[in-house]
């Protein structure tokens, strides 16, 4: 496990949850412009982007865990570089960027799930709980997503349990 303290960009997913990835793997934040579509989009890769000259496939993350736009709210791309390679995210315009502590993460870390989530990390906040991404660990296409999609299926069972 590599959560490391620092910088990280936060993105307000909802009224309960932040999601943040470290600031070293962000390349740059863009306007959502035009993309080339996949002709069989999967995984919610909808296509092809050109950000600076940098051809990177672009996901929709905003559609992939049903994320309610406000009527007010735009979307953009944010460029990151992952252990697979670079990729497009589209993601609402809700950020910020906050540090987080070594203390913070040794915390998360007691009731760390490796096995189920070794790409994420919660962190209880006062209001809303932060999930962490490493996008550094070693993983496969799609797992990131599927961590996050089980993650919050366990949310949801157990506000309705």
């Amino acid at each position: 496990m590599i959560f490391i303290p620092g910088p990280y960009y936060i993105i307000d997913f909802d009224e309960k949850t932040l999601i943040g990835l470290p600031l070293k793997n962000i390349i740059g934040v863009y306007p959502l412009g035009e993309i080339t579509p996949f002709p069989n989009p999967t995984k919610n890769l909808v296509g092809m982007g050109n950000l600076e000259g940098r051809i990177v496939p672009i996901q929709d993350s905003i559609s992939l865990f049903d994320y309610k736009m406000d009527e007010d709210e735009g979307s953009y791309i944010i460029l990151i570089s992952t252990y697979l390679g670079e990729f497009g995210f589209i993601v609402p315009r809700h950020f910020n960027v906050i540090g987080i502590s070594k203390e913070q993460i040794e915390n998360a870390k007691k009731n760390y799930d490796e096995k189920n989530y070794k790409n994420l990390l919660i962190i209880k906040t006062e209001k809303k709980d932060l999930i962490m991404m490493d996008i550094d660990i070693p993983y496969e296409f799609g797992e990131i997503e599927d961590q996050l999609l089980q993650l919050f299926t366990q949310k949801a069972l157990e506000i309705n349990s």
